[in-house]
């Protein structure tokens, strides 16, 4: 009878361990794919790997850019460091490898005359990617975004876009609205975004989200040939392919 009731019990809190809880929030360390969508046809619109390393070993993040060119052995990385207000751009080709890095007072600069919103939390709720998530809708005298954020996560995805905003590297994509102008609580998994004037609208999802697991060698520099670039200055980089 001890026996049978302890195994019940085992088997009770496995259950329950394995159940991710209503409540509480976990800061976001790991690896996730963000993905974008355009209604507008558009051919350059790779999604973005993206590797982050806990405060504690650093608080570095790492974007690679999966385009076609990653399968012919062509590799484009993004690598910010909050340490030091740096971000470091590298294209690895065969033996090729180049970056050029840009230092800057503060890497989170917010652009003069941020548009203001109102924000409205929809009942609307959803399971994403293992999450719950509830609907907020943010709308600006521009663009109108229904987002689907978790509270269960803590990482500010609004904060990787507007360091988006500021690399030449980056698609136009990100510049396409501005609801990571607002403020939200806990990690936004969902946005659609929509011109007011024009209707046009794009969509960005994050999936393949793996808690406490990074790719290490996606931050590494080793044997690259990396220039400083001042601020303000183009931070493109050009590699040839051979």
């Amino acid at each position: 009878m001890f026996k049978l009731v302890f195994v019940n019990s085992l088997l009770m809190l496995l259950l329950m361990s394995a159940i991710r809880p209503l409540h509480g929030q976990q800061t976001f360390n790991g690896s996730f794919l963000m993905t974008f969508t355009l209604s507008e046809p558009i051919t350059d619109n790779p999604p973005m790997l993206w590797n982050i390393e806990s405060a504690a070993n650093g608080g570095r993040m790492a974007m690679e850019l999966q385009d076609d060119m990653i399968k012919k052995g062509v590799s484009k990385r993004v690598l910010f460091n909050p340490k030091d207000s740096t971000w470091t751009m590298l294209m690895s080709f065969n033996n090729v490898k180049q970056g050029a890095r840009i230092h800057r007072a503060d890497m989170f600069r917010e652009k003069k005359g941020s548009a203001k919103f109102s924000v409205t939390t929809a009942q609307t709720k959803r399971i994403i990617e293992g999450y719950h998530c509830v609907k907020v809708i943010t709308e600006s005298k521009n663009y109108r975004a229904e987002i689907w954020i978790t509270k269960e996560l803590k990482f500010d995805v609004c904060r990787i876009y507007k360091l988006l905003n500021h690399c030449s590297m980056i698609n136009d994509i990100v510049r396409k609205g501005d609801w990571f102008n607002s403020n939200l609580y806990g990690m936004i998994l969902e946005v659609t975004s929509t011109n007011k004037s024009t209707g046009q609208s794009y969509s960005m999802s994050i999936s393949s989200l793996k808690l406490n697991e990074i790719t290490s060698s996606l931050f590494t520099t080793k044997d690259f040939r990396i220039s400083d670039i001042p601020e303000g200055q183009n931070c493109g980089i050009a590699l040839d392919e051979k």
